[in-house]
């Protein structure tokens, strides 16, 4: 078996040489090598001739074609090479040679979070009314990290201003979850701890002495 020179074609921009005179070839083996982002039965679904068959050197070519169709339709990048073997009694083997690209990076769409609920548990000292006017983010809201983060100082802000609480301690912590797609309930978590009281002095201090 001989291997007549390799037709490469870009995208089959360019017809091969006449590898085969204008007549036909019984076809021993057809067969695609080199794919891997494009199945195997997909390309060989593509492919008309088969064995047993006659072809000629215009119906390789439409193979050719009709693989680098495939290609263009799975959005893969390709060259193609033809390899023709004649064997004895004019039979030949095609072999279609895939030489594939670099798979595009995969396209991430990020979907922007709306805010259906949001919720105060745990606060005593300050009303619910007071800290949801000074979080400022309310349903409908587009809800983001920086957006969050900006609420919760807020928040906090509320009670760094209110001495009379007497607050030893403020913790504050979100609690997310997704009820559905494209959608997120907000719980402020709110935990108060009071400042412990001085205990007063209880001692007599003697009472007053006076210089004679």
């Amino acid at each position: 078996m001989r291997h007549l020179p390799a037709i490469i074609l870009l995208a089959a921009a360019a017809a091969p040489a006449a590898a085969l005179a204008d007549t036909t070839y019984p076809l021993d083996k057809v067969s695609v090598v080199g794919n891997s982002q494009v199945p195997t039965a997909t390309l060989d679904a593509v492919i008309q001739e088969k064995p047993g068959t006659k072809v000629t050197k215009d119906e390789i070519i439409a193979d050719q074609d009709n693989i680098v169709a495939a290609y263009k339709k799975a959005n893969v990048g390709m060259q193609i090479t033809v390899l023709l073997a004649t064997k004895s009694d004019k039979h030949v083997e095609v072999t279609f040679k895939v030489d594939e690209k670099a798979a595009p990076p995969p396209t991430t769409v990020t979907v922007p979070l709306k805010i259906a609920h949001v919720t105060f548990a745990g606060n005593v000292l300050e009303t619910t009314d007071a800290l949801q006017a000074a979080a400022a983010i309310k349903p409908g809201d587009i809800a983001t990290a920086d957006s969050l983060k900006a609420a919760e100082e807020r928040i906090m802000g509320v009670y760094k201003a209110n001495k009379s609480a007497k607050l030893a301690n403020v913790n504050l912590t979100p609690q997310i979850t997704y009820p559905s797609p494209g959608l997120v309930d907000v719980v402020w978590q709110i935990t108060e701890t009071k400042g412990k009281k001085k205990p007063r002095n209880t001692e007599d201090p003697g009472g007053q002495t006076m210089d004679q």
